[in-house]
């Protein structure tokens, strides 16, 4: 079994979207919450909110 390194990917947005690094999966829709992360069921891409997105939004 090959052990590839974990992807994170930071967003400032509650909803996104996941096909894969390679689009080799369906697509499918998951909610960011605010503290946390949400892993995609099929391929186990992290995506996590930016916290400097947050802290910024009202400059």
């Amino acid at each position: 079994m090959t052990d590839y390194p974990e992807t994170i990917i930071y967003t400032e947005q509650e909803g996104i979207s996941c096909m894969g690094e390679t689009m080799d999966h369906p697509k499918v829709y998951y909610a960011v919450p605010e503290e946390g992360f949400v892993k995609c069921n099929y391929c186990d891409i992290k995506f996590t909110r930016d916290k400097k997105y947050k802290d910024h939004k009202n400059d």
